[in-house]
């Protein structure tokens, strides 16, 4: 599911889901003409850390990846080399890869009529597991 990265309002062009190795996410990135307005700040072309200076003009620039379903992510910072990109998990609240949509769709609804056994969830448990669809999903992928 490929996000479209975007600086304020600005389309600045689209993220495809590569890999994985935490807490990095890698992306192929397709640029949209409106990037070249905002490549001396995000484009690091090898570059293994950005500047502060790179940082404070990001901070600025209201960056956030939009899903396909809609749904919004803010985020501080997004390392761009060419058409490679890199997040770093402390600069999204959140990406979902391919296969975390995957599993979640094959997972079962949750029955009850016990509580799932999160302390302070009061959301009812799956048939076959002791938690809650969102906290069983949490175990697994160890999030």
């Amino acid at each position: 599911m490929p996000l479209t990265l975007y600086a304020g309002v600005t389309p600045l062009g689209t993220l495809t889901y590569e890999d994985m190795d935490w807490p990095r996410y890698y992306f192929r990135f397709e640029p949209n003409p409106e990037f070249e307005t905002f490549r001396q700040i995000l484009d690091l072309r090898g570059s293994p850390t950005a500047t502060e200076a790179n940082m404070t003009a990001a901070d600025g620039l209201d960056l956030s990846v939009v899903a396909e379903d809609g749904e919004r992510t803010r985020m501080s910072f997004i390392f761009i080399d060419g058409k490679s990109a890199v997040i770093r998990q402390g600069f999204l609240k959140h990406v979902t890869p391919p296969y975390h949509d995957q599993f979640w769709r094959v997972l079962e609804e949750e029955v009850g009529p016990e509580t799932c056994r999160q302390q302070g969830c009061a959301r009812l448990k799956m048939r076959l597991s002791v938690f809650c669809k969102r906290h069983h999903f949490q175990m697994v992928m160890g999030e």
